[in-house]
């Protein structure tokens, strides 16, 4: 370790799941340029559990944000060498530039570049799959690529175990395909309509396999809502925490999903994906290979950046344009393959 590198490293990305996936390639560009160094990922206590199957960090701190000042202190007496914040809103900005870490890196994002020794202006990074973004912004910092942009996540075992025995309460152990059904978002704009997913995994399970909608906290609605429409095998699968959930849709053939966080976790665990794409950019948040698939409504609007449906002026056309033949026939090559 030369001199000048960091002993002690930290990684803020407070929250959402995806997000934290997306993470996995720069976290191992890291560590291969600092393989000596510390390397502590923060985060909120939803994704934790999660991140501890990302390889990379050698320590997943939780934040609380329910007590922001001693979360501030906390930082400061590990006594980083090195701060990077991933997130870039105005909660980690200030973390960061608290941390007491003399290199601190970040995005020059309007209102936050004062809290960053470099900050660098997303323009000169450009628009790209989020997981490349993350790293090019580690490359204006020195630090070299990964071989791939895979990502990557471990099951727990008592997870594994857990929806193994899940399964065969369901009678589901041996059925094939699974198909995962992913309808929720954490904004409704980005949700496609129950019906047409529903008649989307009644085309795939017509010939004996089973559909298991993910629901999580708060979720069901949005997922019985698909039930009721659907005329095959189905089960509502309301999984406890995000280990529980990964171990489910690893067992899946394919995932029909919007873009949400189970979309990236199935990305990472090698289970093809449908998604339907709306008010979001898809070249920033769908990793652009097969076995994934993607669709978006072919309007001029699509990809506006409005996050919520009444602010759409034009009836949610991007979400609702997307046909249901169409995203079973993806999902059936994806089995095919």
């Amino acid at each position: 370790m030369a001199s000048s590198d960091p002993r002690r490293i930290l990684v803020i990305q407070l929250r959402r799941i995806g997000d934290c996936v997306l993470c996995a390639p720069a976290l191992r560009a890291l560590k291969a340029r600092f393989p000596r160094a510390r390397l502590d990922f923060l985060v909120e206590a939803g994704p934790a559990g999660l991140l501890e199957g990302i390889a990379g960090p050698d320590r997943v701190l939780v934040y609380n944000r329910q007590a922001p000042l001693a979360e501030i202190l906390k930082v400061r007496r590990e006594r980083y060498d090195l701060v990077i914040d991933f997130l870039g809103n105005p909660r980690s900005a200030l973390l960061t530039a608290l941390s007491g870490a003399p290199r601190r890196r970040g995005l020059a994002l309007r209102g936050r570049a004062w809290a960053y020794t470099v900050a660098v202006p997303p323009a000169e990074i450009g628009s790209c799959y989020v997981a490349e973004f993350k790293v090019r912004l580690l490359g204006r910092i020195g630090v070299p690529p990964p071989p791939d942009l895979e990502l990557a996540v471990t099951v727990r075992p008592d997870a594994q175990h857990d929806m193994d025995l899940w399964l065969r309460a369901q009678h589901l152990d041996g059925v094939r395909p699974l198909v995962g059904v992913s309808p929720t978002s954490r904004r409704s704009a980005r949700m496609w309509r129950p019906d047409a997913f529903a008649a989307a995994a009644d085309r795939l399970v017509r010939a004996g396999g089973a559909a298991l909608i993910f629901a999580g906290p708060g979720e069901a609605p949005a997922a019985e809502a698909v039930a009721r429409r659907m005329t095959g095998r189905h089960v509502i699968a309301a999984c406890e925490g995000l280990p529980q959930l990964a171990a489910l849709i690893g067992r899946c053939g394919v995932l029909l999903t919007n873009d949400n966080g189970p979309m990236h976790l199935a990305v990472a665990l090698n289970v093809p994906t449908v998604t339907v794409y709306g008010p979001t950019r898809r070249e920033n948040w769908h990793p652009g290979r097969p076995p994934h698939a993607a669709f978006q409504a072919d309007i001029p609007c699509a990809g506006c950046g409005l996050q919520t449906v009444p602010q759409c002026p034009y009836e949610h056309k991007c979400m609702t344009l997307v046909g249901a033949d169409e995203v079973a026939a993806a999902a059936e090559r994806a089995l095919a393959r």
